[in-house]
């Protein structure tokens, strides 16, 4: 057994105690780590372009967006969901029986060889990181999108008079309330 694997004591049905660890991960596991960072990359540069699209107002080029973002989004899911299962089998493996899927991760660095730890550790912290930002991002542009239509809204309300609390600020010379509607009231000037 190689003494520089990060070793677990269980018990067995003897209550003898048994030590389980894993052997260095090997090179697909890191292929599918970095596929899933460049996942999250690559949908960090389509909200650098979606950002400039909105900025200039481009519709046509921000429905492309959209739909590689979808197509992203939807790889990152299967991505992750084949990530998650590969470490819940390997922590399985070492004889976990409850596994915390929010905290999968921090519990699978501790039994990770020692050779990978470093390595898992700084992929962990870039991972969440990209994650944080993406997410953060995405809804800051939702956000600002959805201030800009109830802004753009508003205005439509205002200066259709169909906005309740819209008491005219042109009155005399815009709109102001003559009964129950609102009708245009101009100002009359002798010259």
């Amino acid at each position: 057994m190689n003494t520089q694997h990060n070793e677990t004591t269980y018990n067995n049905y003897n209550n003898q105690q048994i030590r389980l660890s894993l052997p260095p991960m090997p090179p697909s596991f890191w292929r599918k780590a970095d596929e899933l960072m460049e996942l999250w990359m690559g949908l960090s540069m389509l909200l650098d372009q979606e950002w400039k699209q909105i900025k200039q107002n481009d519709l046509l080029k921000l429905w492309e967006i959209q739909a590689k973002k979808r197509k992203t989004a939807e790889m990152i899911d299967l991505t992750e969901r084949r990530f998650s299962m590969t470490i819940e089998t390997l922590l399985k493996a070492c004889g976990v029986k409850e596994i915390d899927r929010t905290g999968m991760l921090e519990l699978f660095k501790q039994y990770i060889d020692h050779a990978d730890t470093d390595r898992f550790a700084r992929w962990l912290v870039n991972y969440r990181m990209i994650k944080q930002e993406v997410t953060d991002r995405n809804r800051r542009h939702a956000l600002w999108l959805e201030d800009q239509a109830r802004i753009t809204k508003d205005l439509v309300a205002i200066f259709t008079s169909r906005h309740r609390d819209a008491k005219s600020t042109y009155v005399p010379v815009g709109y102001g309330r003559v009964g129950q509607r609102m009708q245009p009231v101009y100002k009359k000037e002798v010259v």
